[in-house]
């Protein structure tokens, strides 16, 4: 696959997912089609992509796939923290609480102590933030029996809370499950953010699709030495269209990052 190629069956996965978003044959067909270009550039960065088949295979309630694929993705980027995100709820929902726990923190400390991340800049309608991540951890810490460090978390997002000046992060209503955990409570719903939301590819690629020409016309070039009857590529024109192809696999790697 050239860049057009993967830009187009990229644009036209997503697509189809959000035309049929509750039809499970749609999603299926939309997540082997990101699989195939996946499949296609195995040592390029396809982090992106990776996380959309991860997303697409928690609406199918395919955890294995789900988590298969947000490994790739953070395979591909270690410091992805939305995929850390993705990651800790789908071990949570699996019951693995401590990996859930580690997940999180891992979100929080690739933020960078960033209180939030907007990703809507690099096409992933989602905001990431750290207060609702360390209250996730809170909760996996109250499932594994820790109250002490599920107490200590829920006071880290009450401070982050007191801080904003905003008023952005008093959404959350955070005193009520301090109180009932304080007084023996056993239960905290994680907050889910992103759910069914999927990387689109740049805007600046879809809008120059039909103008690019990425490899150019190839020309045949008849050779000029007496008695060669040999018409082709020959000598710099080889070693051009060899550039133009490296040229081209580079651009291709940073897009789907």
């Amino acid at each position: 696959m050239n860049e057009k190629e993967i830009i187009t069956s990229w644009n036209e996965a997503v697509e189809l997912y959000k035309s049929n978003p509750d039809d499970h044959a749609s999603i299926r067909q939309a997540r082997d089609q990101l699989k195939t270009v996946i499949s296609s550039y195995p040592k390029q960065g396809v982090s992106k992509l990776c996380y959309n088949v991860a997303i697409l295979s928690r609406l199918l309630g395919d955890n294995a796939t789900d988590l298969e694929y947000l490994n790739l993705c953070l395979g591909k980027d270690q410091h992805n923290a939305i995929a850390y995100y993705q990651r800790g709820l789908v071990q949570y929902s699996m019951k693995r609480y401590a990996d859930s726990a580690k997940d999180f923190q891992q979100c929080v400390d690739s933020m960078r102590q960033a209180t939030l991340i907007d990703y809507a800049q690099l096409g992933l309608r989602c905001k990431l933030y750290q207060h609702e991540v360390i209250y996730n951890e809170a909760a996996c810490h109250l499932k594994l029996g820790n109250r002490k460090n599920c107490m200590y978390a829920l006071l880290e997002v009450k401070k982050l809370i007191d801080k904003d000046t905003t008023k952005v992060l008093h959404t959350l209503d955070i005193q009520t499950p301090i109180e009932s955990v304080r007084n023996g409570g056993n239960t905290l719903e994680v907050i889910v953010a992103g759910e069914g939301k999927l990387y689109t590819p740049p805007v600046s690629k879809l809008n120059n699709l039909a103008k690019k020409n990425y490899l150019g016309k190839a020309k045949v070039v008849s050779s000029l030495q007496t008695g060669d009857t040999f018409s082709g590529f020959v000598g710099p024109k080889l070693k051009a269209l060899d550039r133009v192809k490296k040229v081209t696999a580079c651009i291709v790697g940073a897009i789907l990052c």
